[in-house]
């Protein structure tokens, strides 16, 4: 799956959407994210409201990629 985001991030560079930087780790990151979702998920045993977790991995992360 890293290597799905990465692409995704090398053509968002490539088109001047994103920052220049390091694909690898910027997609690592990203990877990262998903997978504390999920275990922010078993640790409170309740739904994830993906909207809420979206907003604030945007603020503190992606965010900072965008042009």
């Amino acid at each position: 799956y890293i290597n799905m985001i990465e692409d995704i991030i090398k053509e968002g560079i490539k088109r001047g959407e994103l920052i220049q930087g390091d694909s690898s780790v910027i997609a690592s990151g990203i990877f990262g994210f998903i997978c504390s979702t999920m275990v922010y998920k078993l640790r409170h045993e309740k739904e994830i409201e993906i909207q809420k977790i979206y907003k604030e991995i945007e603020k503190g992360f992606t965010s900072k990629l965008k042009k």
